[in-house]
């Protein structure tokens, strides 16, 4: 007697209603643009805008810096997926985790973060160290 799998249906979705420009201040826009779409750009273009002198993207023409580059990353970030997860999540989760194991002291075994104990040096032996007099040029260990 093999039981059949019932699959249930979720209608959670349904409510998850993308937001879409369809004209911004009056002027009426050639496609309809999804509100993540939007955010996006504005973050790449403040990304670019901030950054133009470190990498040197002012070698990079106008029409391209501010317009193609951002628009094609925008569109990249809301429609394709890394693992499962947006390449937002997926960039703020690696983030995440090399900040836990560099700032918190951590380090991850079969995936969970283990927190190292820090233990004080202890020297058990005797330790061999040189003392030079002021006059004298001797070479070895000098005992006082």
């Amino acid at each position: 007697m093999e039981e059949e799998y019932k699959v249930l249906r979720s209608y959670s979705k349904v409510w998850r209603i993308e937001r879409m420009f369809y004209e911004i201040g009056g002027i009426n826009l050639p496609f309809p643009l999804a509100f993540n779409v939007l955010i996006y750009y504005i973050i790449f273009v403040f990304l670019i805008y901030t950054l133009r002198n470190i990498f040197m993207i002012n070698w990079i023409p106008f029409l391209y810096k501010y317009f193609i580059i951002p628009g094609a990353l925008a569109y990249l970030f809301n429609n394709k997926l890394l693992d499962g997860k947006n390449p937002a999540g997926f960039l703020r989760s690696i983030i995440i985790h090399y900040y836990i194991i560099f700032f918190k002291g951590s380090k991850v075994v079969r995936y969970r973060y283990i927190k190292i104990k820090k233990q004080k040096a202890k020297y058990a032996n005797k330790i061999a160290y040189r003392v030079l007099e002021k006059n004298k040029n001797v070479k070895g260990l000098v005992r006082p």
